[in-house]
């Protein structure tokens, strides 16, 4: 290596693997501040303002850090790490290593899905995680987002573009997977194009494959780990009271009134005007003390008598038909569905193995609230997995005596 003294600290140099051939990308970076580049495609950088210690790294190789570097035409050779190229990817019915496949797989962990998210889905966990995988869902509410699957988009105009969801190799959907507790997942991996061939013609939009945890040999291990969280309300607009938004309503009616009719007496446009939403709800009222004298029955509010009643801010509880209807100006949903709500989840799991025999059981609870008047509007779950496998011989891979999940408590409220 020679160092040659240049004018602002800025170095040069070549980034080379072990083979000698260059390295497109690297990147080269101060560790302390801000500074960086990568490599073109000859491999070669200039990086300015080099002071301290200086690291350059690229996927699949160990990086090299270099302390204090000062001078040009710097040759770093990258090893290649070892440990990447041999983490397994499950493919179809078997299982290659990250150095010898080609195809379009994508894997995470599981741990990875769910670190430092307090989302209850998995199905919602994956979304943003891994290139080529759209998650869509059609509501926030836990339990029920309506999450789908894509992989690369839509393949048909007319056929369902879901891709195949499949859970230690036996068919799943993605109702079972958002029923799965995250701390029971070993791994996913995403199939992609010809890699998911081999399952057919019910993988041509792509597959999922979800492998769950197994014992490992030694000791049984017993973990436990759980989360707290709690949402807090953000910025909300303004909204009108019930009596700013009565007079909003009777403004805007008489001004309709006045226009349509072309009277120009205030008595004459009044008894025009259309009280619209208000002719559809009402009734006679519940309160046996509320007698209307003219008639000796119970008070009928509708129309412009049950507009002038929630304007007098008065409570009602009316029979409207086969409903019962409650008006009170002076509750605000909006107010009691927007708020601060608790979010909790608790795992307990016992795993272990020998050279035979493999065990792994986990007990997890799961409670994710929205509203923080109604702590029952969300999801409450209970999920029981047991995951046993035997292997008779050494030279016989593991068979699978059980897998059980088991969902015994489940509430989900339907809300307002």
């Amino acid at each position: 290596m020679s160092v040659q003294q240049q004018k602002g600290n800025t170095i040069q140099g070549t980034v080379v693997d072990q083979n000698g051939e260059p390295i497109i990308g690297a990147s080269v970076r101060v560790k302390s501040g801000k500074h960086g580049t990568v490599t073109d495609l000859d491999g070669h950088f200039t990086l300015e303002n080099a002071s301290g210690t200086v690291e350059i790294s690229y996927i699949g190789y160990k990086p090299q850090i270099l302390k204090n570097p000062k001078g040009g035409n710097l040759k770093i050779i990258l090893s290649e790490d070892a440990s990447v190229l041999d983490d397994v990817v499950v493919v179809g019915y078997g299982q290659q290593k990250k150095a010898s496949l080609t195809s379009a797989i994508t894997q995470i962990k599981g741990e990875e899905v769910f670190k430092d998210r307090s989302v209850s889905s998995t199905a919602v966990a994956l979304q943003g995680e891994i290139p080529g995988l759209t998650v869509t869902r059609t509501s926030t509410r836990p339990g029920a987002e309506g999450a789908a699957f894509k992989i690369r988009g839509d393949i048909s105009i007319n056929g369902n573009s879901s891709p195949l969801i499949i859970i230690d190799g036996v068919t799943g959907s993605i109702d079972e997977l958002n029923s799965m507790n995250g701390n029971d997942i070993e791994n996913i991996s995403v199939l992609k194009d010809a890699s998911a061939a081999i399952y057919g013609s019910r993988a041509a939009n792509g597959v999922i494959l979800v492998t769950t945890k197994r014992g490992k040999e030694g000791k049984a291990h017993i973990s436990y780990n759980g989360s707290f969280s709690r949402t807090i309300d953000g910025i909300q607009s303004p909204l009108t009271s019930t009596s700013e938004w009565l007079d909003m309503f009777y403004e805007a009616q008489y001004n309709d009134a006045k226009v349509t009719s072309g009277a120009t007496d205030p008595e004459t446009i009044h008894k025009n005007i259309n009280w619209w939403i208000f002719n559809s709800f009402g009734g006679p009222t519940l309160d046996e003390t509320d007698i209307d004298p003219e008639t000796g029955n119970p008070t009928v509010y509708k129309g412009e008598k049950l507009f002038n009643a929630l304007r007098a801010g008065k409570v009602l509880t009316l029979r409207n038909g086969n409903k019962i209807e409650r008006w009170d100006t002076n509750q605000d949903l909006m107010d009691a569905l927007y708020g601060q709500a608790n979010s909790q989840k608790h795992n307990v799991n016992i795993s272990g193995a020998d050279q035979r025999f493999g065990y792994n059981l986990s007990l997890g609870y799961e409670s994710a609230g929205v509203s923080k008047d109604d702590p029952d509007y969300g999801r409450t779950i209970a999920v029981l997995a047991e995951n046993l496998h035997w292997a008779p011989r050494d030279y016989l891979d593991a068979i699978p005596l059980q897998q059980i999940r088991l969902n015994p408590a489940l509430t989900q409220n339907p809300g307002w």
